[in-house]
């Protein structure tokens, strides 16, 4: 038996939406034609693609995996051929998905996204959000062909490219004696009330920077989402640490945070995108890659990087 693309397509949409019927409402075709596809390949491979769950919908098998990766560069190359006969830039048609840890989501991406856009307007461009483990989640899975991230519980499997570090850093609402300060020891943050940025991988690692010191920090608030933090920070309710700063010192609230640098060496996440290992890595997720580096080379995304001090001394940059 001989597929189509308009079969290859119906298969593809399946396991994207774990659904045939979401899949053919999407299409705008019937189910029937969907479920003849997938019929026809497991009857021609002598296979099984899916799992059919009532409560979960299509959950794919291991070799159903395979076939849906293969899949997916057949129809990216089917349609990389016609936008070369068409005279259309060939590395930027169709889709892609991009991963993005929330925190960083929205002071770095929009500016990969706009260049992105710019160079290449044909170029859908789909953003999944999450904390690091349901970023890492998504590059697994294959839901996300790219991410953009910390190297924080990275899963086996996963190629990351490292684009800088970002050292902790202490912020402070504009009323505490502390964000007078040069730096401050993450030693004199023991006592006080702290904010917690509250999530998978950020907690776990949080801890460890006091176990450093051998203190355990007074949690007043915690919370899992950024501005949430920077916002009871501006408000007075505490003090956090971070590690990437914002471009604007000023909150949702209106009122504003200081970012004061810690003075010990502490453990650094690494910030950078992902990819899966052996996987094919489509044009337009090479051309993000490369955008990636061309923003964070420059100054505005410096400036988000926090350098280590102690005193009046710059002891670590990026």
């Amino acid at each position: 038996m001989n597929f189509t693309l308009k079969q290859l397509t119906y298969v593809q949409a399946a396991a994207d939406h774990r659904s045939i019927a979401s899949a053919a409402q999407k299409l705008r075709i019937s189910a029937s034609s969907i479920g003849a596809a997938i019929d026809g390949f497991e009857q021609r491979f002598e296979i099984q693609i899916f799992v059919r769950q009532p409560s979960k919908g299509l959950m794919l098998t291991p070799p159903g995996k395979v076939l849906i990766e293969k899949i997916n560069h057949l129809l990216l190359e089917a349609k990389t051929f016609d936008a070369q006969l068409s005279g259309h830039d060939e590395s930027l048609v169709g889709e892609l998905v991009v991963g993005c840890f929330a925190p960083i989501t929205p002071h770095i991406l929009p500016l990969i996204v706009r260049a992105m856009k710019s160079r290449f307007p044909g170029l859908i461009i789909r953003i999944l959000e999450g904390d690091l483990r349901e970023v890492n989640g998504f590059l697994a899975s294959g839901a996300a062909e790219i991410t953009l991230g910390y190297d924080l519980g990275l899963p086996e499997g996963i190629s990351f490219t490292k684009l800088g570090e970002v050292r902790p850093h202490a912020i402070f609402s504009t009323s505490d004696p502390l964000a007078n300060r040069k730096s401050v020891s993450i030693t004199e943050l023991v006592g006080p009330p702290m904010i917690l940025l509250d999530l998978p991988e950020s907690r776990t690692y949080f801890d460890l920077l006091f176990s450093y010191v051998r203190k355990t920090p007074n949690i007043a608030f915690r919370t899992g989402t950024y501005e949430t933090v920077r916002s009871l920070v501006a408000a007075g309710m505490g003090f956090s640490i971070l590690n990437l700063r914002p471009a604007i010192d000023q909150t949702y609230t209106g009122n504003e945070v200081v970012c004061v640098p810690l003075e010990e060496d502490l453990p650094a996440p690494s910030i950078g995108f992902g990819f899966r290992i052996r996987d094919y890595i489509s044009p337009a997720a090479r051309e993000f890659a490369e955008e990636c580096k061309r923003v964070f080379a420059t100054e505005r995304v410096a400036s988000m990087f926090v350098p280590q001090y102690r005193g009046d001394r710059i002891l670590q940059s990026v």
